[in-house]
């Protein structure tokens, strides 16, 4: 008898793999399926202990006027957003996941300087996460130099 193989519709979701499913589900990096189970285990661990190191509680839809200032003070001169999922914590933060690829030194330097912090692996590939925290109802504007 010939391999049997599994039909995609019987493989998890990305964010069924996590211990926090309802928070991970509707973002774009939840919804991929793992047809050939190469997710890697990092990314869960480091996707549960995000949820918990921030007190995470929900995504967070940022309204757009806000977004928009944020985003175009960082990408201004340098393409460095990729991959953004946004989060509401329990004490009524606002923190932005933000992974993109091919982050060499001084970029890396650029985005620390707008004030994200490098964290551990949230995404796949080569890409570098960081992470922005800051008071939701505020306007964000990232720090430039």
């Amino acid at each position: 008898m010939s391999n049997v193989s599994i039909a995609t519709s019987n493989m998890p979701y990305y964010s069924e793999r996590t211990k926090y499913r309802k928070i991970f589900n509707n973002t774009y990096w939840g919804n991929f399926k793992d047809d050939n189970n190469d997710l890697k285990q990092e990314v869960i661990d480091n996707r549960n202990a995000f949820v918990e190191e921030f007190e995470v509680c929900s995504r967070y839809n940022m309204p757009n006027y806000m977004w928009d200032r944020h985003v175009q003070r960082v990408t201004k001169e340098h393409n460095l957003i990729d991959h953004v999922e946004i989060y509401k914590t329990k004490n009524k933060k606002c923190v932005i996941v933000n992974s993109p690829y091919h982050v060499g030194p001084e970029n890396e330097t650029r985005l620390i300087e707008m004030g994200y912090m490098k964290y551990n692996k949230m995404y796949g590939g080569d890409s570098t996460t960081f992470v922005f925290v800051c008071d939701i109802g505020i306007r964000l504007y990232a720090k430039t130099k």
